[in-house]
């Protein structure tokens, strides 16, 4: 239901939820519902917003349907904005609103209206084929298999599995993330991308709205993303009590919520962490520079802040910095910011480092994941192999 319904009117769910809306509006009006659960009589107030209230009589109705050994009229609608409410308590902001924008804009357009009872692949399917690029059709097939392993959980239907189509050929292949020496920067263009943002010069560029000069920090902060594995976000979020002489302490993240909210957070999957900082980067004395730039900003001061002393904005770092200075060092190459983070693991894993401690100083939610970004089953396994035997 999109249209609230007038002062005094009672809407019912389908198992029996009457909603019941305040006759007048005042400060004490709440919208209330009124149902019975395993035998007794409930009375709840639903708060004064009319989405919410509805939102929350449906995920009831979904409890009672379940108690009651019925799902047939539980739609995906109903099933999407129970599983949203019931997971808040688990998820961040940011990742709340990633998922209740796929469901609105990719799922419940399309299957909103089909009861679960009904549902099968083909309606599925029908979510993904909308999908016109590789990352779009991984997440809606994401976000529907986790709804549904929910439903599952819940005993709202039977199968999770057998719901979801395979996985396509194109799904698993491109794009795979696995990241080759030849499809990260190598050394030479992390250092290159150091060296262009050094240049004593005003950068005026395409990508730029106007003219502007870059403070020097912004090559130690190119360095520090290639030598020490940091997210974007771990890198500006970077105080001056942070740095400790060899070590580098990552314990928050700056992170952007719908709306271009600026959030503060512990690192993404919680991976407060200790990064080894090398003395040397190339011709450039890294451990030192950080230690003064440390110095200089104080324990409190960001290194790598804004031109305004806050914390940077994506687009603005993008627009302003990152695109010109990229364009100088590595001409056609179209890296990213985030690309960087790619260097410091292979180089780290090609130069010995345990695959095990790659993840740790990379803050990898588990080892598979930089198996899977950075180990291919063909990349190198006769020459290990070779070293172990000593042959």
């Amino acid at each position: 239901m999109t249209i609230a319904p007038n002062p005094g009117d009672v809407w019912v769910t389908p198992h029996g939820v009457k909603m019941r809306m305040p006759k007048t509006t005042g400060p004490k009006n709440y919208i209330r519902a009124t149902y019975y659960h395993l035998g007794e009589r409930k009375h709840r107030s639903l708060g004064k917003d009319w989405k919410e209230a509805w939102a929350e009589a449906h995920r009831i109705d979904t409890i009672l349907a379940t108690e009651q050994g019925d799902t047939a009229g539980i739609t995906v609608a109903t099933l999407g904005r129970s599983w949203i409410t019931a997971s808040k308590q688990y998820w961040g902001q940011r990742y709340l609103d990633q998922n209740e924008d796929v469901l609105a804009k990719s799922v419940l357009p399309i299957i909103g209206a089909v009861q679960i009872g009904e549902l099968n692949r083909n309606h599925i399917r029908q979510c993904l084929d909308q999908q016109t690029v590789i990352s779009g059709l991984k997440r809606v097939r994401t976000l529907i298999s986790v709804m549904l392993n929910w439903a599952e959980d819940e005993q709202l239907i039977d199968n999770a599995t057998a719901l979801l189509p395979p996985k396509t050929r194109e799904m698993n292949g491109d794009k795979l993330k696995f990241k080759t020496r030849e499809s990260a920067p190598a050394t030479e263009d992390v250092l290159a991308l150091a060296r262009a943002a050094l240049q004593p010069r005003v950068y005026d560029s395409p990508h730029a709205s106007k003219k502007f000069a870059l403070p020097a920090y912004w090559s130690l902060m190119f360095l520090t993303a290639g030598f020490c594995g940091l997210r974007t976000g771990e890198l500006w979020a970077l105080t001056g009590k942070d740095i400790d002489d060899a070590v580098l302490h990552v314990r928050k993240q700056v992170q952007y919520l719908k709306g271009g909210v600026l959030q503060v957070t512990a690192p993404k999957n919680g991976s407060v962490r200790d990064v080894y900082i090398q003395e040397k980067a190339g011709e450039f004395p890294l451990r030192e520079l950080l230690a003064q730039r440390a110095e200089e900003v104080g324990p409190d001061g960001l290194l790598f802040p804004s031109k305004s002393g806050t914390y940077v904005r994506r687009t603005n770092f993008v627009r302003d910095v990152m695109n010109p200075v990229r364009d100088i060092a590595w001409g056609h190459r179209k890296w990213v910011m985030h690309d960087l983070r790619h260097h410091f693991c292979r180089s780290s894993i090609d130069n010995g480092v345990s695959i095990a401690d790659v993840a740790i100083m990379a803050g990898h939610q588990n080892v598979s994941v930089t198996m899977t970004l950075y180990i291919s089953p063909n990349d190198g396994v006769m020459e290990r192999i070779a070293g172990v035997y000593g042959e």
